[in-house]
């Protein structure tokens, strides 16, 4: 592979048309590989695209675990959310977010500033409403939790952030970050 070629040119990567974000599939194989080619694809697709970009390691929504290699760019604002009955982990491969856990009035009860060399690994049990803020960028993460996913009921969403596309959105994120 060389760093010319982006997600599209992967022939064992499909495009997820159904997504809501950029995402490709891995094709069913007994094994799966992230290589460093495959990271400079995902750049590259993303720079091309403007758009944040997701490989998922597992073959479709319904599979019983859920492994994805994530990338965001900086000022992109994923509502914080919880699973009720899923933990979820999150592993910084490149670049720098803030990870936020908050309690169910919305207080930040634990930030951290992961990044590949200081705090690289973060978990989350079940029932704690969470966010990813990117500060480099964009930040590279991999993500792993429990399938499968149903887009109706599989994330629960806090009334007192604000909804993604929302003019409010920036304020709470630099009242966040401060």
């Amino acid at each position: 592979m060389n760093k010319s070629l982006d997600l599209d040119s992967i022939n064992f990567l499909n495009r997820d048309k159904e997504a809501k974000s950029l995402s490709y599939n891995y094709s069913v194989s007994p094994h799966k590989l992230l290589t460093l080619d495959m990271l400079d694809a995902m750049i590259l697709t993303a720079s091309k695209k403007r758009q944040n970009v997701r490989i998922n390691f597992h073959s479709d929504s319904n599979e019983l675990h859920h492994d994805m290699i994530i990338l965001q760019w900086r000022g992109t604002y994923v509502r914080p959310y919880k699973h009720q009955n899923k933990s979820e982990s999150c592993f910084v491969i490149k670049g720098e977010h803030h990870f936020i856990v908050f309690d169910e009035m919305g207080n930040s009860i634990d930030k951290v500033m992961m990044d590949p060399v200081k705090a690289r690994f973060y978990k989350v049990n079940a029932g704690y409403y969470h966010m990813s803020i990117p500060v480099s960028d964009y930040v590279i993460f991999y993500e792993s939790k429990n399938g499968p996913f149903v887009k109706k009921d599989d994330s629960i969403f806090p009334d007192w952030s604000p909804p993604e596309d929302s003019i409010e959105q920036d304020k709470y994120i630099s009242k966040l970050i401060s």
